[in-house]
């Protein structure tokens, strides 16, 4: 996945992440990385907003404690012209 990401192949390097995550944990963090990796694909092949925060949704749901994931959902929304949905999750930093 990262060969991929690093040669701008983020399509195939999305593909390669989504296996890796279908096997299951493979790193102590529970793959936190690959989740990360994945968003950046999402955003270096320009998809939609909506694709991107429905996959921010997702690692809220893996990794509830994670602050970053909801930060980053914040920032997008407040990018998408949803300045008090993303207010209200930045308030709570």
């Amino acid at each position: 996945m990262d060969c991929c990401y690093g040669l701008g192949e983020y399509g195939l390097a999305e593909h390669y992440g989504k296996l890796a995550l279908e096997r299951g944990p493979m790193a102590l963090d529970g793959n936190r990385e690959v989740y990360w990796r994945l968003l950046a694909c999402l955003k270096e092949q320009g998809k939609a907003q909506e694709e991107q925060l429905a996959w921010l949704e997702q690692c809220e749901k893996v990794f509830p404690e994670d602050e970053d994931f909801k930060g980053e959902k914040a920032l997008l929304l407040t990018e998408e012209g949803w300045q008090e949905e993303g207010m209200k999750l930045l308030a709570g930093f």
